[in-house]
């Protein structure tokens, strides 16, 4: 017998598959003894949660003859025996009525154990979605309750304000129950008061929703009724969401289908890089609300991943995250308690969960090893150091010296992953969040980082790392002067604060030329305000690179000619005073006019020496531009902006 299975969007290179699910008469779940009514197909359950009368007609081979029985059955349904891929039928565009406005979201239902690889390449290209540089996975109860006023505001606009400042994605359940309803309730909020999206993803087992064979159907717009039936054991979907991702494996009425996909999806995305320049992979953070004992297992499962994902849990909100934030508390930093606090803690998981001695006994355990994963020490570099990385954070409203709750998302995945300074300030970068970088970064002003906060890759040598770079990133067009001699090698440095410092210098100048690309004007004065010498960062190869990088690409010819004339130029790119400029604030001005980058250019302007006469080059730039853009086939915009800078 089939019934309809999991379902996913064609895709370029491939398809995505359901799954039918095959029932003989064997894969049903009671024994049938006889034909009483109780045990007849109109009300028998099958394992995959719906009545037997809802799959197709048993098959005359599976009577036997001269019997009138049904066969008894042998085997009990499987989700991994009885299914067969077959192309989906329900994608499209879902509109939430009711309520007064009309929401709409972009859904699809696919397999519970499609590829991630797949789904990030639909979600990135036929739903058009910026690959995030942070994602948050909310989890929690599935049971509705109630936050006390206060923490839902601070809980909401934190969630919010961290996913808009960062660019991330929100991970959720997807429906109108639990811990769901409050972040809808927080995304809700948000919309009615902002035009800004928050990309905001529900990831729901199909068969749990109600009311889906509405959805039913292959790139259509379908109305959804978001009124949902007090008797219904269903959920209906959370319209505040912006897509959906409704994972099925053919059962009916029952969680779990979604938990795998989930979770190899998260792990997919956070291999995928934040940016091309900066090479961080994207961030992921769990963060829990409330929650029944799952949720602790959801914790212990985050912290053993590889790498750990920290965790930020919420107290106060009540349950499983008021049980790991006392543990939290009052244990060591081995993870052990006293005796006194495992009796409380005994005490309260079985009131909380209404569970025996025995089974709070299994959770306390599971407890317990989520408090030996909360902080990882370990030996960096030199024997003498040992670094105490906090994989759990937890936050704690009205507490002296708490800060809010987007700050301590953020600070949970700097100082709750294993990264190094320079790594925590390419995140800052590609968040665009300098005050994160200002109170959480350069906590040691003027001075560089301990050797625990560098990263591993120390060059040998003084001038290793420059001329690593220089090659690495884009080689001076030119060549050396004929007759130079070859300067002999610097000797290795083997002392470790100038090693550091050294490292720590490199870090900064990368970061300032990724401030730069980016067009991060706040970066660009931190990255200067501590310690970036400018005459010593800007050589003629991150010149030649900051030209490039966005640079539009020009007819073959015209290369072809200007690469002979280049040829011909002779340059010593190891000479540091060939190499370097005698004003780098002039050429950066310069560049930064003619990439059209205004609010750079003025903050270049204001460095340096001779503020007049750069004022007047830039003003003649501008014009000639503004010129150029004029006799073109340009957008008058872009003439019109042109015009307005040279002023």
């Amino acid at each position: 017998m089939e019934s309809r299975g999991i379902m996913g969007k064609k895709g370029s290179n491939g398809s995505f598959k359901r799954s039918s699910i095959k029932r003989s008469a064997s894969s049903g779940s009671q024994k049938i003894q006889s034909l009483d009514r109780e045990n007849l197909p109109e009300t028998r359950m099958c394992s995959c949660g719906q009545v037997v009368a809802q799959h197709a007609a048993v098959p005359p081979t599976s009577k036997e003859e001269g019997s009138g029985q049904l066969v008894q059955p042998t085997e009990r349904w499987s989700v991994l025996r009885h299914r067969q891929a077959t192309p989906t039928d329900a994608y499209g565009t879902v509109e939430f009525q009711g309520g007064g406005l009309i929401s709409k979201a972009m859904y699809i239902r696919v397999s519970y154990d499609s590829k991630p690889d797949q789904l990030l390449h639909l979600m990135v290209k036929d739903w058009q979605l910026e690959l995030p540089t942070l994602l948050i996975s909310v989890h929690g109860s599935l049971q509705n309750f109630d936050l006390p006023p206060k923490l839902k505001q601070v809980f909401g606009k934190g969630l919010i304000k961290a996913a808009i400042t960062t660019g991330a994605w929100i991970f959720t359940g997807g429906v109108s129950t639990g811990v769901i309803r409050h972040v809808g309730d927080a995304l809700k909020d948000h919309s009615s008061k902002s035009r800004g999206k928050v990309c905001a993803i529900g990831i729901v087992p199909w068969g749990i929703i109600e009311n889906k064979e509405d959805l039913i159907g292959r790139d259509v717009t379908r109305p959804y009724q978001t009124m949902s039936n007090s008797l219904s054991k269903l959920a209906i979907l959370n319209g505040s969401h912006s897509h959906f991702i409704l994972s099925d494996n053919g059962t009916c009425g029952k969680y779990g289908a979604e938990v795998r996909l989930r979770r190899q999806l998260e792990k997919h995305i956070s291999l995928q890089k934040i940016n091309t320049r900066l090479g961080q992979g994207v961030p992921v953070v769990c963060l829990i609300l409330e929650g029944g004992p799952n949720v602790i297992s959801i914790v212990l499962e985050s912290l053993k991943e590889e790498p750990p994902v920290p965790v930020v849990v919420c107290d106060g909100s009540g349950r499983a995250s008021d049980i790991i934030s006392f543990a939290h508390r009052y244990c060591a930093e081995d993870g052990q308690v006293s005796d006194n606090v495992k009796d409380q803690l005994l005490v309260t998981i079985q009131k909380t969960f209404n569970y025996s001695r025995s089974h709070a006994l299994q959770i306390f355990l599971m407890l317990m090893e989520c408090m030996k994963n909360k902080g990882l020490v370990e030996q960096r570099y030199v024997k003498t150091v040992t670094v105490f990385v906090l994989q759990i954070t937890v936050f704690r409203m009205g507490s002296e010296g708490q800060q809010d709750f987007e700050m301590s998302i953020l600070t949970a995945l700097l100082k709750g992953t294993n990264t190094s300074a320079s790594d925590q300030l390419s995140l800052a970068l590609a968040w665009n969040r300098v005050d994160i970088a200002r109170s959480q970064i350069f906590v040691y002003g003027h001075h560089w980082p301990p050797v625990s906060a560098l990263p591993s890759d120390w060059p040998k040598s003084p001038a290793a790392a420059p001329r690593a770079a220089a090659a690495g990133k884009g080689k001076a067009r030119g060549k050396k002067g004929k007759g130079t001699k070859t300067k002999p090698e610097p000797p290795e440095e083997t002392d470790p604060r100038k090693l550091a410092l050294l490292c720590w210098v490199n870090s900064l100048e990368q970061a300032m030329m990724d401030a730069l690309v980016l067009d991060r004007v706040d970066f660009v004065k931190l990255l200067i305000e501590n310690g970036v010498n400018i005459h010593h960062f800007l050589t003629i190869p991150r010149l030649e690179e900051l030209y490039n990088t966005d640079d539009e690409p020009r007819p073959k010819g015209k290369d072809k000619k200007n690469k002979k004339k280049e040829e011909e130029i002779d340059i010593d790119v190891d000479d540091p005073e060939v190499c370097r400029f005698q004003n780098p604030f002039h050429e950066l001005m310069v560049w930064a006019v003619l990439m059209k980058r205004q609010k750079m250019a003025l903050f270049l302007w204001q460095r340096g020496e001779e503020a007049m006469a750069k004022a007047l080059v830039a003003c003649k730039l501008y014009k000639a531009m503004a010129h150029e853009s004029s006799q073109s086939e340009l957008v008058d915009d872009i003439y019109q902006d042109l015009e307005n800078n040279s002023r």
